[in-house]
């Protein structure tokens, strides 16, 4: 019964002017929490990463143009590559996935997690992809072919997000803290 509940579940996420304030659009697809929401840099397209087990590509005006295949468990962050040629993701899996923008093929996995991955993040020149987890762990690839380039263990809790810096010197992150 409970899961007959929550498929009747529509969510809606707004896409909303930040001038006038009015609601632009509702971008219509997602039966589940939305935990992921990703501009391309010219906003010509957005990527949602959803705990519905989807990833959906959206064109500009709340069209959904491709929900994104291979996933079998739900997903926490979803990230375009600056040249917005690829678009990598991850989730209640231990694995990343870099996806193919156009074709919506996967391009190749990122694997050394041993837990659910919360964040990703493309550096700005488009050269490296960090990634964080729920123990604590962050992990630097090279974005091009998915070598791994460094690993730490950086909090002994989750690191909900990365983000870096406009000159890829730092990576900031955001963690959930027990006090």
């Amino acid at each position: 019964m409970l899961r007959n509940f929550f498929s009747l579940i529509i969510i809606l996420l707004f896409i909303q002017s930040v001038k006038s304030q009015e609601i632009e659009y509702e971008l219509k697809g997602h039966f589940f929490t939305v935990y992921s929401v990703d501009f391309l840099g010219n906003d010509s397209l957005i990527i949602t990463a959803s705990w519905d087990k989807n990833l959906k590509l959206w064109d500009k005006n709340g069209n959904n143009i491709r929900t994104f295949q291979g996933g079998t468990f739900p997903y926490f962050c979803a990230r375009f590559s600056p040249d917005g040629k690829s678009i990598v993701s991850s989730g209640k899996f231990k694995t990343i996935i870099v996806w193919d923008t156009n074709s919506g093929f996967v391009k190749f996995r990122l694997i050394g997690h041993s837990t659910w991955i919360y964040s990703v993040a493309y550096s700005n020149n488009g050269k490296y992809i960090a990634s964080a987890d729920i123990d604590g762990n962050v992990f630097i690839w090279k974005a091009k072919n998915g070598d791994l380039v460094n690993k730490a263990k950086i909090h002994s809790e989750g690191i909900r997000k990365l983000k870096f810096s406009p000159d890829d010197k730092y990576l900031a992150r955001h963690q959930a803290t027990k006090r």
